[in-house]
């Protein structure tokens, strides 16, 4: 039966993966601070068997009231449903939400994997195609770490997708990986566009027939920077036209091994 109760914060557990937005949680924090009791009452389900309230809504509350060390919360109770369905009911809610990342949804999804769902199931539950779900899923060989650095840097898992394609080793690989999960404003990092111009790179007869990862990624790591590549290429260019042939050698130094990137 629905009832509203004094719960224990101790005993209350959350059941989904959320990422929080720091600023309205310190909004949040400030109010329970300043004594001001939130609007919202936090919901749960009680499991009798381990004496556990498992929350199904109400993360931010829960959160300001735990960081201020409120001991006991007004809850809705709600009667226990089966945690493969409640995560299932989460998704249908957020899978469409804007204000859910990628990763958040990646991250209910894969633990609705771990506990032997299918995807075809999970779709069908939720109501959209396989390939919706899918889309929500990493493979299996890109590293942890890679993907936990991914979620603190704010990066796009689907590109490390696309790199685990590639046809490379996997030393290769891992080297793109650590690119693509570089903050966005690290110089350094690795964006889809760059993706596509190395594509041009790997399908180049020559490319195979070089020997070690060394040279290869050598010849990548100009794919990655091809802009400033083609910069300093084209300015030798201008230089040579305004100021006569002797800026012809440079340029066409600086243009070696890069015509295939046009």
């Amino acid at each position: 039966m629905i009832h509203v109760a004094p719960i224990p914060l101790s005993k209350i557990t959350p059941l989904y993966y959320e990422k929080l937005n720091h600023k309205k949680l310190k909004q949040f924090t400030k109010l329970v601070k300043d004594g001001i009791t939130l609007d919202k009452l936090i919901q749960v389900e009680y499991d009798e068997e381990q004496d556990e309230y498992w929350l199904i809504n109400g993360l931010y509350e829960y959160e300001a009231y735990k960081s201020v060390g409120v001991k006991e919360l007004i809850c809705h109770v709600l009667p226990l449903s089966k945690k493969a369905n409640q995560k299932i009911a989460f998704l249908r809610n957020t899978i469409f939400s804007k204000n859910n990342s990628w990763l958040i949804k990646y991250i209910n999804i894969q633990q609705l994997i771990q506990e032997g769902k299918s995807t075809k199931f999970i779709a069908k539950e939720i109501g959209v195609e396989e390939s919706e779900i899918l889309h929500f899923t990493v493979h299996p060989n890109v590293p942890q770490n890679i993907i936990e650095a991914a979620y603190n840097n704010d990066r796009s898992l689907p590109l490390l997708n696309e790199i685990q394609k590639l046809p490379l080793s996997n030393g290769i690989k891992r080297k793109f990986y650590e690119r693509a999960v570089l903050p966005k404003r690290n110089p350094e990092n690795i964006t889809y566009d760059n993706l596509e111009k190395i594509k041009v790179i790997l399908k180049s007869p020559l490319f195979s027939l070089l020997l070690n990862d060394e040279d290869k990624w050598q010849m990548i790591e100009q794919g990655i920077r091809y802009k400033p590549f083609l910069q300093s290429y084209w300015n030798s260019k201008m230089r040579s036209k305004i100021f006569g042939n002797m800026y012809s050698q440079e340029a066409n130094d600086n243009f070696t091994d890069g015509q295939n990137l046009n």
